[in-house]
């Protein structure tokens, strides 16, 4: 028994750990896209606390189509949309990251049955490093979700230690001046949400990290390892649907994104996936926070009833396994009178009374 209360003290009294979610842009969780720092689509670039609804045919927040209890963004390209980059493109950006700092970022995405058979890849989600204004940006981006032509998701990873990779008029070439490397690839079906979930380091040395998971199950593991560019301001995420303007065999293409989620070093694959997946429009209300150690010690009495309740229980055990199938009419309530002052009132409300016995 004191066995039992010392470790519900302990678990009442044992700190959490301070995780903190840096940015949430599940759009279940806020009304648009002000969440966001940069909106990119059609040519144009606006910041997402200017435009909260977004890029109206391009970059919207829409009713989720396979699960209707959920808004999700919808990201629409199309053959005529302005270039911004060298690309068409309708995404929304993140801050930026700091370099060797632990962060978790946490998104969905789905591909509808209505997209087009491209005959390139086209990017779901990115996390872009800024090449130093001495060095060429063109150049794979630090982190890259593509679906290539026959539904066939592939993660890559670029990276160079050295501080200029290229002169800003010299195109660097993948594998020669920086390595681009593929983490992982799976296949996806149509009308189905995926989950991807990245706990990273990022770091331009051999201090960086990275684990990734699918749908909750680890598909990367990583540690001790560059992972990025040497450059000097740190990277950032773009979700959303982008294709290269070379790019062929389509007119328009739609991806839908749960939105993303950015925590600190707290926060675990459980909470970030519990995020994800727990979007929905019906508000529950808040429960109010109530101080651990009130809630053991009011608990206390009903702690106190179930250890004596356990100590009738293996009694009456005993005695009716001793009594033997002959006497299956044995009163419980007398074991109870034996083993507790408290059994006689405590009985009568739990034992039915057709065992009665005069």
């Amino acid at each position: 028994m004191l066995r039992s209360l010392l470790l519900a003290l302990g678990i009442a009294l044992c700190p959490v750990a301070n995780a903190e979610i840096l940015t949430n842009g599940l759009f279940s969780a806020v009304n648009g896209f002000e969440s966001y720092r940069v909106l990119e689509a059609d040519g144009i670039r606006l910041s997402g606390a200017s435009s909260p609804d977004g890029i109206a045919g391009h970059i919207e927040r829409v009713i989720d189509p396979i699960y209707p209890s959920r808004y999700v963004a919808k990201s629409t390209i199309t053959r005529d949309d302005g270039i911004i980059a060298g690309g068409l493109r309708s995404e929304f950006s993140g801050n930026e990251d700091p370099f060797h700092t632990e962060r978790w970022y946490g998104f969905g995405f789905l591909i509808p049955s209505d997209w087009s058979s491209t005959k390139n890849s086209i990017s779901l989600f990115q996390v872009h490093d800024r090449a130093d204004t001495d060095e060429s940006g063109f150049r794979y981006a630090t982190f890259q979700v593509v679906i290539n032509p026959v539904d066939v998701v592939k993660i890559w990873n670029a990276y160079d230690p050295d501080r200029v990779t290229s002169p800003p008029e010299v195109h660097p070439t993948a594998n020669v001046d920086y390595v681009h490397r593929q983490l992982g690839e799976f296949q996806v079906s149509r009308d189905q949400w995926t989950y991807i979930v990245v706990n990273v380091q990022w770091a331009a040395d051999n201090t960086g990290f990275m684990n990734i998971w699918k749908d909750g199950d680890l598909i990367f593991e990583e540690s001790d390892h560059i992972n990025t560019y040497n450059d000097i301001r740190g990277p950032w995420f773009k979700a959303g649907t982008y294709a290269s303007a070379l790019s062929t065999g389509w007119t328009e293409l739609s991806s839908y994104s749960t939105g993303v989620v950015v925590g600190d070093s707290g926060e675990s694959l459980n909470s970030i996936m519990h995020l994800l997946q727990a979007q929905t429009l019906p508000q529950v209300p808040a429960v109010p926070e109530v101080d651990s150690l009130f809630l053991f010690l009011s608990g206390l009495p009903l702690l106190l009833w179930f250890g004596r309740s356990s100590h009738w229980g293996f009694a009456i055990g005993r005695e009716c396994a001793g009594a033997g199938a002959e006497t299956p009419s044995m009163d419980v309530r007398d074991v109870v009178r034996r083993h507790s002052t408290w059994g006689s009132a405590a009985i009568r409300a739990r034992v039915p009374q057709a065992n009665h016995r005069p």
